[in-house]
């Protein structure tokens, strides 16, 4: 005999399933993306986070479930304990002076628990590598991977990145140890136009200056900055700097320069660069 009912949704929670009709679900659904903490179904107070509301049909995402596998915000499942992947954001081609180009890819670490120690990777135009190099990218955190300089103009739907070798690293409490180590307050930013800077009579010459403050209370042997400027919301040049023996406490004031000739920048970023969690940035006494 066939049982016929209209649950046609259910609950997955802990590996037990709990039924629901249309109607229940639709209830629910707002409620997965909304501010509440728990909810009631069935007469149990579950915890949103821990529960999937699924259709019916949908097995292989239960079985997966079961498993221990997770659903991330995107919708894509992962295995326990193992880290997202990272993410591509978006590729920029950018021309600078002396006829060269500067190829920007910004990825991004979705992970808060997993931080990448070691990436190892190539920025590589059809099949040409056009920058090899080694980098990190902490929990949360989007990265500026950079071939600076290149000779000849590419597009950049041509521009993949490989990845050679990835090094992920879990870690805890990573946001109370950035809130007391990553304090560099910048103020002061200003884009100054070739035509206001007086660098040059024969040159396109703009200038960035902006002042960074170490509120930590850490002393940094190295700390990295990249400047990013944009015309609109079009990214129009990048740039990177370092501040030598940054102490705690203190205050720099930093120029960069622009050779290239630009179109009108209506916002400048300035993004810190320090790896707070590598224990050889810091200078000890």
């Amino acid at each position: 005999m066939k049982n016929l009912t209209n649950k046609t949704w259910f609950i997955y929670y802990k590996g037990f399933q709990i039924w629901l009709s249309e109607e229940e679900a639709n209830a629910i659904k707002p409620l997965m993306s909304g501010d509440d903490k728990t909810v009631e179904i069935a007469g149990r107070i579950l915890p949103l986070k821990d529960i999937a509301l699924l259709k019916g049909e949908d097995n292989d995402r239960a079985e997966k479930l079961r498993r221990g596998y997770w659903m991330c915000e995107y919708g894509y499942f992962h295995e326990k304990n193992k880290p997202q992947e990272l993410l591509l954001e978006s590729v920029n081609v950018l021309p600078t002076s002396g006829g060269r180009y500067d190829v920007v890819v910004k990825i991004k670490n979705p992970n808060q628990k997993w931080y990448v120690r070691s990436i190892n990777y190539q920025i590589i135009n059809n099949v040409e590598i056009l920058n090899e190099n080694t980098s990190y990218i902490l929990p949360g955190d989007d990265k500026y991977l950079v071939a600076f300089g290149v000779e000849k103009n590419v597009l950049a739907e041509n521009i993949t990145l490989n990845i050679v070798d990835l090094d992920w690293r879990r870690v805890k409490d990573f946001k109370s140890m950035s809130a007391s180590r990553s304090r560099f307050n910048i103020t002061d930013v200003k884009f100054i136009t070739s035509k206001q800077s007086g660098l040059s009579s024969k040159l396109a010459v703009s200038q960035t200056r902006f002042v960074v403050k170490n509120n930590s209370a850490y002393n940094f042997w190295q700390a990295g900055f990249y400047v990013l400027i944009y015309s609109s919301s079009n990214l129009s040049g990048i740039n990177y700097t370092r501040i030598d023996e940054f102490l705690s406490g203190d205050a720099r004031e930093v120029s960069i320069n622009w050779f290239e000739s630009l179109p009108p920048i209506t916002r400048t970023e300035v993004v810190s660069d320090v790896n707070i969690l590598n224990d050889e940035v810091y200078i000890k006494y």
